[in-house]
């Protein structure tokens, strides 16, 4: 697996770190007031983590989470929050991989060609590799595939339980 690459001035580049928007946050507790933010500050606090991983490396990142956001505001607000960070700490993040509210499948391919396609922070779109217990190679997210190529953006597969 893939974890690191260079840019074109040769700085290493983690190619999938992740970092939490509080736009995400937010959204999150306004659909589950019990959510709660893991308490990993490297997620959440940019300064602590710009001491952690000095500007000799940059990272490409990713809300964990939200690959398959269950919301359309979910996917939405972890969008525009790693779409700041980016351009809040450019030394620290190359680019971003966006979420996709894979709940509803049209608005899924939106995000890719509206948001994405449109963007230079968000770099292409994370999906999990399983999502609700269907494989994410299922007929019914190829549009999403579909999507990607047309607007020549990466689909990254993100590990995890969802």
């Amino acid at each position: 697996m893939l974890t690191t690459m260079t840019n074109e001035n040769d700085i290493a580049v983690d190619v999938c770190a992740f970092a939490l928007p509080r736009e995400y946050c937010d959204a999150r507790r306004a659909s589950d007031p019990a959510w709660k933010a893991p308490a990993n500050r490297l997620l959440t606090d940019m300064d602590l983590r710009l001491v952690a991983n000095p500007p000799m490396s940059q990272e490409i990142i990713a809300c964990p989470g939200a690959a398959a956001a269950p919301t359309v505001a979910e996917a939405d607000a972890a969008n525009a929050g790693l779409k700041r960070m980016v351009s809040d700490d450019p030394e620290m993040f190359q680019g971003a991989i966006a979420a996709a509210p894979l709940k509803d499948i049209a608005q899924a391919v939106h995000v890719l060609r509206a948001d994405v396609a449109a963007s230079d922070s968000l770099l292409g779109v994370g999906l999990p590799a399983v999502f609700e217990g269907t494989p994410i190679s299922d007929e019914r997210f190829e549009p999403l595939f579909a999507a990607a190529e047309q607007v020549q953006r990466p689909v990254w597969l993100l590990a995890g339980k969802n």
